[in-house]
């Protein structure tokens, strides 16, 4: 950096700005792929009734990855009663895990998703095995 500051060596951070971006369009598309994948193992988990909100959660889990009853029911567009009855439907499933342990404001967290989006930079993400029938 200095370089191209000092004794106008541009290619260096043309270079430099170049693999970072290659590198952060790499990450970006392995994350997406990731988290595309993940929900194929989620479906494996249990059967969702067609256009239930649980298997309408599934599409909204990888961009919000912890959730509330009243904010799920926001992005679903569904009452309170259908985002809760979602919410218990995907925690028995293993998909989501409650973090507060109290009855009311309860906060679920799509655990899965979590670690393939706060993996380290360049890692590959890991997803769990499918589940057998």
């Amino acid at each position: 950096m200095k370089a191209a500051q000092q004794w106008l060596l541009w290619h260096e951070i043309i270079g430099f700005v170049s693999g970072a971006v290659t590198g952060s369009v790499a990450e970006l598309l392995a994350t997406r792929r990731a988290l595309q994948e993940l929900r194929a193992v989620w479906l494996s988990r249990r059967k969702f009734r067609s256009g239930s909100a649980a298997l309408r959660a599934l599409d909204v889990l990888p961009h919000y990855p912890v959730v509330t009853t009243r904010r799920l029911g926001a992005l679903l567009e569904v009452s309170a009663a259908q985002a809760g009855q979602a919410l218990q439907q995907l925690t028995e499933a293993g998909i989501l895990v409650e973090r507060t342990g109290y009855r009311r404001n309860r906060l679920f967290a799509a655990a899965e998703a979590l670690s393939i989006i706060n993996r380290p930079f360049g890692e590959d993400p890991i997803l769990a095995p499918l589940a057998l029938p």
